[in-house]
């Protein structure tokens, strides 16, 4: 039997209990993500199009669409950098490049753990060895990404990563200046200190346009 499942064994554990507390812990953790992030992407979706109508941004329903935010954020910012009559350097392209390489680089390694919780739908009905056997090939699976090209490859998404993080971030000084240039820097201080604070700042954003 795999090392790593002796110990739940031991315990008199059964494929069914392991089954009814994976169950248990993807609903506590979905209706947490829910509660979480349903309201975030209600006011962002809402203020990002509010903003992108008031700037001229082409399309500004994008902002309902995954990194459709991410496209309206950047044409702002480029639209900021021609009024001030810097070099329009299409962060709108680069912004959302990034930013969704990084998410779906994340997905591709979340895989092999989608995998295992799928495997685990018929635990009740696994013998305890072939369980075993099964969640080692799949931890072995994932921590391969540590290693050879898995953790070049995971590095290389660690630093686009962050280059998309600085890049949005600078764009979003952008978005505050064009919308409420007196609160630009108080608003992007506090949104990179408390990140859950950035929303009902962009919301706060979106019926002004001083800085246009």
């Amino acid at each position: 039997m795999a090392p790593y499942y002796n110990e739940f064994y031991d315990l008199g554990l059964s494929g069914a209990d392991l089954k009814m507390f994976l169950i248990i812990f993807v609903a506590v953790f979905a209706t947490i993500m829910l509660l979480y992030f349903l309201p975030q992407y209600i006011m962002l979706s809402i203020s990002y199009n509010c903003i992108g109508k008031r700037s001229g941004v082409k399309a500004p329903w994008l902002a309902w669409i995954p990194f459709g935010d991410c496209w309206i954020i950047g044409s702002i910012s480029d639209d900021v950098r021609l009024w001030n009559k810097s070099v329009l350097s299409y962060r709108r392209i680069v912004l959302t490049a990034l930013m969704a390489g990084s998410m779906i680089f994340s997905l591709v390694q979340s895989w092999p753990s989608f995998q295992m919780i799928w495997a685990l739908r018929d635990a009740e009905y696994m013998d305890p060895n072939e369980l075993a056997a099964e969640m080692e090939y799949y931890l072995t699976w994932i921590a391969s990404y540590e290693t050879g090209i898995g953790g070049l490859l995971s590095l290389a998404a660690s630093i686009a990563s962050i280059v998309a993080t600085v890049l949005y971030y600078m764009c979003l000084y952008d978005l505050f200046a064009s919308c409420r240039p007196q609160q630009k820097a108080m608003f992007l201080v506090l949104g990179i200190l408390i990140d859950v604070t950035v929303p009902f700042f962009i919301f706060a954003c979106r019926n002004h346009d001083e800085g246009m």
